[in-house]
């Protein structure tokens, strides 16, 4: 590297480097200078990839972002107040810093957690389990005991076993998505603890997420009448009625909504312009959907089916009746039939005219993500809306602020 200056004037750098003491001088002052800036340099970077990077990956400002890191667990807004985070490993090594034990089932600071059967061998559960730990080190003040739980998948010997079956065994409960033991601290634990989660096909990653958290807080010592109510609540008797998914002001717990689209049943030569369509719905949402939505809802498109909130389906064929369909899992934690949240949902799309498509899908989020208040530009028919066709060059204003 070389300093460069510009200027036809001469400089006291300039005049300083034709001495001799003084230009050796100049020199080892320019070279502690570089040092230090390449010191400085360095040590901001290897902090950053410490820390993971640097800046969120969305800025919450709303937008479609092509991306399938799901890392992390959804933290719940809304439903309770949190109490302080503790942090285990530091309270524990408290308590044992004599003895070295921990006052839990297994007498010890860490927990060794194991991924056992899968019934759906082509979904990665391990990311619900992963989850769920990361929620309850996040909430350890709800816990009846200090716990480290230690994700090792393929362990031979764990202490808690995650076992997904086609049907659980849960004190012959047939309904039962889930069960496991509620351990308090002086409890003898079983070798190991098994939690069983149904593998449903139903379900997705938020889905088996929640159960397999809710599990978890037996685990730690929590009924079904312990806070976090949202979450330990199912089949509390106490529990007093919530607003459903339908009356809040948007369904799902977290407003970064992961998408699926399944393009299996679309003909190549139409994939491009659908493909279009189904971005420029997704981001007239995001950009608040006139107002029906909040202005931070943003999609993350993912690259399987069980890793998304929503699964969209174009259905074989089409029956020529310009239909749409949805479905959705939730949470009922008051117990009236009805989900407080979505966990998951899936639209059928009859495979429809291409430029009728962003309608339809339009359509189709609408009734998922506010469904009393659809926008009014899906309110009326598919001949009604002229965005539902984007040829007609009196709507590509529309189209323009939708797409951007």
């Amino acid at each position: 590297m070389r300093w460069v200056s510009r200027g036809a004037a001469p400089s006291r750098r300039s005049w300083l480097r034709r001495t001799g003491i003084l230009g050796g001088l100049w020199r080892l002052l320019k070279g502690l200078t570089l040092l230090l800036l390449f010191l400085g340099v360095t040590t901001f970077a290897l902090l950053a990839f410490a820390a993971g990077g640097v800046g969120p990956l969305l800025d919450g400002s709303g937008g479609v972002v092509d991306d399938d890191r799901s890392a992390g667990v959804p933290t719940p807004t809304g439903e309770f107040t949190p109490v302080p985070t503790t942090t285990p490993v530091a309270s524990d090594a408290a308590a044992s810093a004599e003895t070295g034990r921990v006052d839990n089932p297994w007498d010890r600071r860490r927990v060794v957690v194991a991924v056992g059967h899968n019934a759906i061998p082509s979904r990665n559960v391990t990311r619900a389990v992963r989850r769920a730990i990361v929620y309850w080190e996040h909430h350890a003040a709800f816990a009846s005991y200090p716990f480290d739980f230690v994700l090792r998948p393929d362990a031979s010997d764990p202490d808690v076993v995650v076992d997904y079956n086609v049907s659980v065994a849960c004190d012959g409960r047939d309904e039962a998505s889930g069960c496991a033991p509620l351990l308090e601290a002086g409890d003898t634990p079983p070798d190991p603890v098994t939690v069983e989660i149904e593998a449903d096909l139903g379900n997705g990653l938020r889905s088996d997420t929640v159960i397999t958290a809710h599990e978890f807080g037996h685990v730690l010592g929590l009924d079904h009448c312990d806070d976090p109510t949202w979450l330990m609540a199912q089949g509390c008797p106490n529990v007093t009625d919530r607003p459903d998914a339908t009356e809040r002001e948007f369904p799902f717990r977290n407003t970064t909504v992961t998408v699926y689209v399944d393009y299996a049943n679309v003909t190549a030569e139409n994939r491009s312009a659908t493909t279009r369509h189904v971005r420029a719905a997704m981001r007239f949402y995001a950009r608040g959907g006139n107002g029906t939505v909040p202005e931070n809802l943003t999609f993350r498109r993912v690259e399987e089916p069980y890793a998304a909130d929503v699964l969209l389906v174009w259905k074989p064929g089409g029956t020529g009746g310009n239909t749409i369909a949805w479905s959705f899992v939730g949470d009922d934690v008051d117990g009236d039939g009805r989900s407080e949240r979505y966990t998951h949902a899936t639209g059928v799309i009859d495979t429809v005219p291409v430029s009728h498509r962003g309608y339809f899908v339009g359509w189709l989020l609408g009734e998922i993500l506010t469904p009393d208040d659809l926008p009014p530009e899906f309110a009326g028919t598919v001949d009604d809306v002229p965005w539902a066709d984007d040829r007609n060059p009196a709507v590509r204003p529309l189209e323009r602020r939708a797409v951007g």
